[in-house]
């Protein structure tokens, strides 16, 4: 089936949509600047490229960024507050004397200046200064406002273009692109067989003779291949609606806004979230539908929502006055299926873009690659070697690398190695048990032969090889596949809450085209250097529960060299650091 994008002009197929609105504030400026997505996007791996104008969108490369190939890594200047008092941010090579003393960047104060100085980066001219948006969410984007987070992302993102006098246009066209997506690809089984569900008898009866063939009890479906079988496509389909189905239900669970508990408004939200899922599966064949897919959607869908909601009640109504009351959308019958909404289609083009820097994490065929996951985990490891080559040593477990600053541990290092100690005397007491054992094999009575007394040496070595393994293990490597899997592969939306997740992804979608994943990398090990003084000395257990279980709450033990009980300003005044 080959799917034609209406053309540009076609806004009548969108009558759900909220129609395009102008006035001073970020939520009334042009519909692009509350809840916009447009553009061009990214597709997804594999099979995924397809003719100009057809459904599958197409990635165009971009500049590497060093992670998976010869070139070296990404370098970006941190960014300061300038030092005539206007709030506008600049490098460290513009002023020195702006840093904080170490050469890492730091917030401007005060949220007015901060929301003055993306406001001239966006509408200052004709056209947005994409590389200045960029510079400035680095740093963090103003959370008075969701419209501005939600335009800001978008821009970022490339699914808005520089000039805003497109913005309009581009919306419209997009959002009418999305409706004839979703259209074509959620079609019933009796559409799909060439058959009419309309008047005249039911669809069953009124399919062709090429799908009564296609019965999947017949004898003709044997010599088909699986490819051409509508039966099986329609199987599959159900397959990953059901995958997805229970994925969007674990999202966010304790958060009203994803809870179906909550009421109507969660559930049309999870139907949007799914429809969303499902489009993007069908379009991108090559990657499908793959478990954690939800998670890297619903900070897209969260934001754009709230943009829409707060530009509805700047019109003066409330954000669920297009609502039947009941979750359902107003001009739809009650029989059906609500229509997408803007958010839903916005949401799936930033979702289409970021899977495009994401998707080889989602392919398991590419995990042994130099573009898959493994290698990944193998560059995060080369940063924090470059950064903390103690720490490095500890979590590859090399002996004689975590104990060279003894100076350095804190408190619970100390009863760490304490513990090391007494566990390094029992481990010896009980090799001398099992050499006393030993000995004794050997010196069996006269009357058991050479065989017997081999068979019990021989049983004996092995435990004693078993015993020198388990105490070896108790100071073992750390794979990064026990903690840095999910995090690389799920964004950190896992690790957090869902507020301090945006303002990770501030920082995260602020990088160039194709060099998220890189920023990504250094957040990881930014997150691995502030739990180091409990992990330097810890067994291999203790090692992968704390990584696994990320501490979020803010101590004197781990917050005292960054001089702040904010953990994401700890974690990405880390990453910065990585870029000087």
């Amino acid at each position: 089936m080959t799917l034609t994008p209406p053309p540009s002009d076609s806004t009548a197929s969108t009558p759900a949509m909220p129609a395009p609105m102008a006035s001073p504030s970020m939520c009334e400026q042009p519909a692009a600047a509350a809840a916009a997505g447009g553009g061009g996007g990214g597709g997804s791996g594999g099979a995924a490229g397809g003719a100009a104008g057809g459904p599958v969108l197409v990635v165009e490369p971009g500049p590497s960024c060093g992670y998976a190939s010869s070139g070296s890594p990404l370098t970006l200047q941190p960014l300061t507050p300038k030092s005539d008092g206007s709030g506008v941010l600049a490098t460290a090579g513009e002023t020195a004397a702006a840093s904080d003393g170490k050469g890492l960047p730091r917030m401007s104060s005060g949220l007015e200046t901060r929301e003055s100085a993306f406001d001239e980066a966006i509408f200052g001219g004709d056209a947005a200064d994409i590389r200045e948006v960029r510079r400035l969410a680095s740093l963090g984007v103003p959370d008075g406002d969701p419209c501005l987070r939600a335009t800001v992302w978008k821009l970022m993102l490339g699914y808005l273009p520089p000039e805003r006098n497109q913005w309009d246009d581009v919306l419209a066209e997009k959002r009418a692109q999305y409706l004839e997506f979703e259209r074509h690809v959620t079609v019933s089984f009796e559409e799909r067989c060439g058959g009419s569900s309309g008047s005249g008898g039911g669809g069953e009866e009124e399919l062709t003779r090429e799908a009564a063939s296609d019965d999947p009890l017949s004898t003709p479906l044997r010599s088909k291949k699986k490819s051409d079988s509508k039966w099986a496509e329609h199987f599959a389909d159900e397959a990953t609606r059901e995958q997805i189905s229970v994925d969007v239900l674990r999202t966010r669970p304790e958060m009203h806004f994803f809870n179906g508990e909550s009421g109507p408004a969660a559930l049309a939200r999870q139907a949007e979230m799914r429809r969303a899922l499902f489009v993007y599966a069908k379009l991108n064949p090559g990657t499908g539908y793959v478990q954690g897919m939800n998670e890297l959607f619903a900070p897209l869908y969260y934001m754009f929502s709230l943009a829409d909601e707060a530009q509805a009640k700047a019109k003066g109504r409330d954000a669920t006055a297009q609502s039947n009351g009941d979750g359902t959308k107003g001009s739809a019958p009650r029989s059906e299926p609500p229509p997408p909404s803007a958010a839903e289609a916005d949401a799936f083009f930033a979702f289409v873009s970021l899977m495009s820097e994401m998707r080889d994490c989602f392919v398991k065929q590419l995990d042994d690659t130099s573009v898959g996951v493994k290698a990944l985990m193998a560059r995060l490891m080369e940063i924090v070697e470059a950064e903390d080559p103690a720490l490095h040593s500890r979590l590859e477990g090399v002996s004689g690398g975590a104990n060279d600053s003894q100076d350095d541990i804190s408190p619970t290092g100390k009863l760490a190695a304490r513990f090391s100690s007494a566990w390094s005397a029992f481990s010896a007491s009980s090799q001398q048990y099992v050499r006393n054992l030993r000995e004794r094999a050997r010196g069996g009575s006269a009357s058991e032969g050479n065989a017997t007394r081999g068979s019990r040496a021989a049983s004996l070595s092995k435990e004693m090889e078993a015993n020198r393994r388990e105490t070896e293990n108790m100071r073992g490597r750390v794979d990064p596949q026990f903690y840095a899997f999910r995090w690389i592969t799920l964004a950190l939306t896992q690790e957090f809450t869902l507020v301090d997740v945006v303002r990770l992804w501030d920082y995260l979608l602020a990088a160039e085209p194709l060099c998220v994943v890189e920023r990504l990398l250094r957040l990881c090990a930014s997150m691995l250097l502030r739990v180091k003084p409990m992990l330097v000395n810890a067994d291999f257990p203790t090692c992968v529960k704390l990584l696994q279980t990320y501490p979020l709450e803010p101590t004197e033990e781990l917050c005292e060299d960054a001089g702040s009980t904010d953990v994401v300003a700890v974690l990405l005044r880390g990453a910065f650091r990585m870029e000087t």
